[in-house]
């Protein structure tokens, strides 16, 4: 889609907005015209098309965004993860000219699972800091916990260095998000996010420190 094409449907084309039309030309027709109508806001449909993903994840962007009252930083962070999402056919009893209408992805699995692998990051990283802190490690003490408030101020710092990296690192091809994408495929009613980190939280810290070296 072209710039008067983007023009007709309302776009402005001025410098400040050249980035937002060119993100918005990679929606699908549909998000297009709801963001063109207001129906969808236009900077989260503009961080939407940024991520150029298939047409059935983005909608299942643009599903979240209007059902969790998303903001466009919010849309954002969820479109780099739709990058790396993978649609899932549905094939199985499927009229001719049907499948793309019954296929879905991964993407709310993989939301879910990198949305608890950060709160488990920041809450090791508040239960270090309790150690670490002089004050607070003798109050522990005296409550008869045995506190080692030096190797709690190491370890809080390899863990805020973890924390500070894995958004950045999982958001390229490799190992860590392979292995955060075989962890979301594990998500079940019974299994839920938060589980399956706690089940291989090691495994996690070791892809995270193996990429920052």
């Amino acid at each position: 889609m072209g710039p008067e094409e983007l023009a007709a449907y309302g776009v402005p084309r001025d410098g400040r907005t050249t980035r937002t039309a060119l993100e918005l030309a990679h929606l699908p027709p549909d998000l297009f015209e709801a963001a063109a109508i207001g129906r969808l806001p236009l900077e989260v449909a503009a961080a939407i098309g940024s991520s150029r993903a298939p047409d059935t994840i983005q909608r299942q962007l643009a599903q979240l965004a209007l059902r969790n009252d998303w903001t466009a930083a919010k849309a954002r962070e969820a479109a780099e993860i739709a990058r790396l999402a993978y649609l899932r056919p549905f094939t199985q009893n499927c009229l001719p000219g049907c499948e793309d209408l019954l296929e879905s992805s991964d993407l709310e699995p993989l939301l879910e699972i990198r949305a608890a692998i950060r709160a488990r990051l920041r809450s090791e990283i508040r239960d270090l800091s309790a150690a670490a802190l002089p004050k607070r490690a003798s109050v522990l003490a005296a409550a008869g916990n045995v506190i080692d408030a030096e190797g709690s101020r190491q370890a809080r710092a390899k863990v805020q260095t973890s924390a500070a990296y894995f958004g950045e690192l999982v958001n390229h091809p490799g190992p860590l998000a392979d292995l955060v994408g075989l962890l979301a495929g594990e998500i079940t009613t019974k299994r839920p996010a938060s589980v399956i980190v706690s089940e291989n939280l090691g495994l996690l810290r070791e892809s995270i420190a193996a990429l920052i070296g």
